[in-house]
């Protein structure tokens, strides 16, 4: 029996689309499918992991983060989103762990700098949190969210001027919705 090649491939893209419309028992249907033809399919357990993530269920996605891990230890990608799950779980020492990986793979992550600013804030550490959100900027000069969250820090530590850098490229950049 010969399997074609880019019916994986298809698989996985679909379970994308369908992930990006909040359909995730579809996405999920297609990601398992995906890797029933090609189980070192590392892309298809990340973004298995991303669906899982958004359903809640923690275990699953960082046991499929950490599969993707194991076939490509490079994919930056699946460090940043096993930080964002450890984030979710509150495990902040475990997120920084993870994206200081994904930032050492690539350091031109801009969301893995815009997610460890965030921890970095939860944890009250400002100034990495504003290091890092510069960072994010800098990279991906449109990133609403960075902006808003250095406006944020900025406001709390009484960079008052900054804040106000920040919230007017929040609001030049922001979608009007």
């Amino acid at each position: 029996l010969e399997i074609n090649p880019w019916l994986a491939q298809a698989h996985y893209n679909r379970g994308n689309v369908y992930d990006k419309l909040g359909q995730y028992s579809q996405a999920l249907v297609d990601y398992n499918k995906a890797l029933e033809i090609n189980p070192r399919y590392a892309n298809a357990y990340n973004n298995r992991g991303n669906t899982y993530n958004e359903l809640g269920q923690y275990n699953q996605a960082i046991a499929d983060f950490n599969k993707a891990l194991e076939i490509n230890p490079g994919l930056a990608q699946a460090y940043n989103n096993r930080g964002n799950t450890y984030n979710e779980l509150g495990q902040y020492s475990q997120a920084l762990v993870d994206y200081n990986k994904a930032l050492e793979i690539n350091p031109r992550y801009a969301d893995a700098y815009y997610n460890r600013g965030v921890v970095y804030s939860k944890l009250g550490q400002h100034n990495q949190a504003l290091a890092d959100y510069t960072n994010a900027i800098e990279i991906n000069t449109r990133d609403v969210r960075a902006y808003f969250n250095k406006a944020l820090v900025c406001e709390k530590v009484g960079r008052t001027k900054e804040a106000i850098e920040a919230y007017q490229s929040f609001i030049q950049y922001a979608p009007s919705q």
